[in-house]
């Protein structure tokens, strides 16, 4: 969670949930009265769901609505890689839609500096969803 907040506090655009408070270590009770440890992320309210839930539902979208979500998700996407990260878990169920229809992404707990660790600005971890990874991630290439 600490990174995927890292991640986003350099991140302010329109297209991107913004994340209002973090807590690596708070206390919770439950129901049954028991404390117990938490930690916890509060984001904006994204009323309208997973871009995913909506293909699944409605199948393919017509081009007025492709060329809408495309130019949002590409607005983010420039967004992000010029303050130099790479998300890293790009999916339909990481595009939530606000209650406009706009897009929102979530989800950085896979982003990474563009410049990698190791300063060669290619990356070598192999995370993501395996559905969604690139050939070259998938293969164990730099990338």
């Amino acid at each position: 969670m600490k990174q995927e907040i890292d991640a986003t506090a350099e991140l302010e655009h329109k297209n991107i949930v913004k994340y209002h408070e973090f807590k690596e270590e708070a206390n919770l009770t439950t129901k049954k009265g028991e404390a117990k440890r938490v930690a916890y992320i509060v984001q904006e309210l994204v009323e309208g769901g997973e871009l995913f839930d909506y293909i699944i539902d409605d199948g393919a979208f017509s081009e007025p609505i492709v060329k809408h979500f495309a130019k949002q998700l590409l607005q983010g996407l420039l967004h992000i890689y010029t303050r130099g990260f790479s998300h890293r878990d790009l999916k339909p169920e990481n595009l939530l839609l606000d209650s406009d229809y706009n897009i929102k992404i979530v989800d950085f707990g896979f982003a990474c500096k563009l410049d990698a660790r190791d300063g060669s600005g290619f990356s070598h971890s192999v995370v993501g969803t395996p559905g969604y990874m690139a050939p070259e991630v998938l293969a164990k290439r730099p990338y």
